[in-house]
């Protein structure tokens, strides 16, 4: 058991301080001089008091310190309050050493880890989402009104024009159906169109539909709560949350 210092000098200190025979000593009377004991020899040097320890006090005060030191740590402060029986310093030394284990591991490790978020990274282009061909909003749900203003700001990416069909599907019905959609021609590079739908209750989605297929575009959704874009917004679908178009909504035409 590592011993504590502070707590070792208290109980030393203690035991000195409530010895009797030390309070005895204090209290005897100073003999006057010349009426010294016989066989008692005289030195001018002061002499320092000297205080015998019984035999038994090593023992006593080795007891002592080991229950202060465990009153100490066994205090409301150190209480154990997982579940269960308390561990004791081999049993978390032993799990500390499997999960360190675990983390330096070259299966799956640490070092795994870190190299598989580095493949992803790659494989996004650094994180900037950039897709290629139509994209959607995905469904997003209308919750009130006859007259909401869904406002749909598209960027072409690629180095040379292009042209967009923006789309709006009505998912109420099954099939879908286009109940909207806006061309836009001729579109330059890195330039953006702003479209706009106004929508009543209900299941939508908006689709940006490029052409070539292949090209590059991104897309910013915002719904808002009234029949213009400068109404109060209810949400809006940021370019990074669009998703790749899974559904053929390219296809559709507005009846």
């Amino acid at each position: 058991m590592r011993r504590n210092t502070g707590a070792l000098l208290e109980v030393i200190l203690g035991t000195l301080l409530g010895r009797p025979e030390a309070l005895e000593a204090d209290n005897e009377p100073e003999q006057p001089e010349g009426l010294l004991e016989p066989n008692v020899q005289v030195n001018d040097e002061p002499e320092t008091e000297k205080v015998e320890i019984p035999e038994e006090t090593e023992e006593k005060v080795e007891e002592r310190i080991d229950e202060k030191i465990e009153e100490k740590i066994e205090g409301p402060s150190a209480e154990w309050i997982g579940r269960g029986r308390k561990p004791d310093n081999r049993e978390i030394q032993h799990k500390l050493n499997l999960i360190l284990g675990l983390l330096t591991n070259p299966c799956f490790g640490l070092c795994e880890i870190k190299r598989e978020v580095r493949e992803i990274e790659d494989n996004m282009g650094n994180g900037d989402n950039v897709i290629s061909g139509p994209i959607t909003t995905g469904p997003f749900f209308v919750r009130a009104g006859q007259n909401n203003a869904i406002n749909v700001l598209v960027q072409n990416l690629e180095e040379g024009n292009i042209d967009v069909e923006v789309k709006l599907i009505n998912l109420e019905a099954c099939p879908p159906f286009a109940q909207g959609n806006v061309s836009i021609e001729d579109f330059e590079s890195c330039c953006t169109e702003q479209v706009g739908f106004t929508v009543p209750a209900g299941n939508w989605e908006v689709v940006v539909c490029p052409t070539p297929e292949t090209a590059r575009v991104r897309a910013f959704v915002s719904v808002h709560g009234g029949n213009a874009v400068t109404s109060a917004f209810e949400y809006v679908i940021r370019a990074s949350e669009m998703l790749p178009a899974a559904c053929s909504f390219c296809d559709l035409v507005v009846p």
